[in-house]
């Protein structure tokens, strides 16, 4: 499950990155103090549920409603994955 959930994070923070740029996704997601970015690598530094539902919170409290439906259609595409 945490190769996936971080393969999650890193596609949210793409298709943010490919709305507001790339300096600001990562900015707010380095932001949730749960998520630690080193190059393409990411590290969790909090349960898996509480990354995914800080990082969308973080993008939302500055993009709004339209930055959560970008996050839950990256999760809908993992089929597996519970929200």
């Amino acid at each position: 499950m945490k190769n996936e959930i971080s393969l999650i994070i890193k596609e949210i923070i793409q298709e943010q990155s490919n709305i507001v740029g790339s300096r600001v996704a990562l900015d707010r997601a380095r932001a949730t103090k749960v998520i630690e970015i080193k190059g393409s690598e990411i590290k969790l530094l909090s349960t898996p549920d509480d990354a995914l539902k800080k990082l969308i919170k973080s993008f939302a409290e500055i993009f709004g409603e339209a930055s959560v439906e970008v996050c839950d259609e990256v999760i809908k595409k993992h089929k597996s994955f519970k929200k």
